[in-house]
């Protein structure tokens, strides 16, 4: 498993993101932004940086950017262990 992806997740809020994402299979900014208490452009930002580091994938459907758990290691070009995986979230 790839380190990159492991220190996106070292942070909290990405981590809840990555976790509804998988949850529901895929969700547009919009819909996390209403699960989330983050902002819309925080919200946009943990993403951009996930889908840069491979975590994610997103597709665009008109004006709306839906985000999905990308299941592709994009380093080791094999599957992503971390797809699979449940992480838990400690208050």
């Amino acid at each position: 498993m790839c380190h990159r992806c492991f220190k996106q997740l070292g942070v909290k809020s990405k981590l809840e993101i990555f976790n509804t994402i998988k949850r529901s299979e895929g969700a547009s900014v919009g819909e996390i932004v209403k699960r989330m208490s983050l902002t819309q452009p925080t919200v946009s930002h943990h993403l951009s940086k996930m889908e840069e580091t491979g975590l994610l994938k997103k597709t665009k459907k008109g004006r709306k950017v839906f985000y999905s758990v990308n299941i592709t290691c994009l380093y080791g070009n094999s599957y992503c262990a971390l797809a699979e995986t449940d992480f838990y979230v400690k208050d």
